[in-house]
């Protein structure tokens, strides 16, 4: 059987977020956290992609 359901995970990379603050939170725990709840997705029957924002310039398109 095919899967045809699809989810996009969209949020900022990790390796780009100021997390002096919470020095609890490293990159590839936060990283980690997300592969699993991929994984989740996975076996719940779901096609899931992970997509990072690296920076507000490229957070989004503008219109011309």
């Amino acid at each position: 059987m095919t899967n045809n359901k699809k989810v996009v995970l969209i949020g900022w990379n990790p390796e780009v977020l100021d997390l002096n603050n919470r020095p609890d939170n490293a990159p590839k725990d936060i990283m980690g956290a997300l592969k699993a709840e991929q994984e989740k997705l996975h076996h719940l029957g779901y096609q899931a992609s992970l997509l990072f924002i690296n920076s507000a310039d490229t957070a989004y398109t503008r219109g011309s």
